[in-house]
Order: C-alpha cells, then sequence, then structure tokens
C-alpha cells in the first residue's frame, strides 16, 4: 500500500520549486523549504523502519 507521506513530500516539494521558479500560484510557496525537508526526512524515516 502506498504510504501518504511520500505522496506529501512529493506535493510540497513541487509547491516549493515552483516557489523557487517563480511559478507559485501563492507567494507563499517559498515558505515551504522547511516543511519539504521535515516531509521527505519524516517518509525516508518510514522506508528505515520497514527495512529494520
Amino acid at each position: 500500500p502506498e504510504d501518504p507521506a511520500f505522496r506529501s513530500a512529493a506535493i510540497v516539494q513541487g509547491v516549493y520549486k515552483r516557489g523557487l521558479d517563480g511559478n507559485a500560484s501563492s507567494e507563499s510557496a517559498l515558505t515551504y523549504g522547511d516543511e519539504c525537508r521535515n516531509r521527505a526526512d519524516r517518509a525516508w524515516e518510514l522506508v528505515q523502519e520497514l527495512e529494520a
């Protein structure tokens, strides 16, 4: 089954990247940088837990 942590990380990363590129629909997109990293780290932690 798909884990929502990966999808969430990908969505937030896309929003942040569009902000960096100047293509975002919201000016707040650039505030997603830390959240992007946090979600990606959490998704990676889940992978490591499954491998253990």
